[in-house]
């Protein structure tokens, strides 16, 4: 799970997920690093409403940096076939816009998994 706690303008936090990337890399054998699922759940974006969480356009920004990132510690196309999660205020109302060609292969799902009715209205969204 790699995450920032705040978005600056100097796109700073990018070198924060590059640092924790690594240090996840770095601490794996060559073998295992092909089984790793990563989690991109911004800690700023936690507990906030979808009107404050993380724009569609936001996200894909990420989605394809960590897929450069990823391409760095993996060899040939195996970095294309790691599934990268999303988390952070993932609700029924953003659901799909953060979903449709984001690049995400699915969510971290936080909060609405703990309500049935949440999680309920959540799955119908992305149906």
């Amino acid at each position: 799970c790699v995450g920032e706690s705040e978005r600056d303008v100097d796109a700073r936090y990018l070198s924060v997920i590059r640092s924790q990337l690594a240090a996840v890399f770095d601490a794996l054998l060559p073998r295992d690093r092909l089984s790793v699922i990563v989690a991109y759940e911004p800690v700023w974006a936690i507990g906030k409403s979808a009107a404050e969480a993380i724009t569609p356009a936001d996200l894909t920004e990420m989605i394809l940096y960590l897929r450069k990132l990823l391409s760095e510690f993996l060899p040939g196309k195996a970095s294309s076939k790691v599934r990268i999660l999303y988390g952070g205020s993932v609700e029924p109302g953003n659901a799909r816009a953060l979903a449709g060609g984001s690049g995400i292969d699915g969510f971290l799902v936080g909060r609405a998994s703990t309500e049935a009715q949440a999680f309920g209205a959540l799955a119908k969204a992305l149906a």
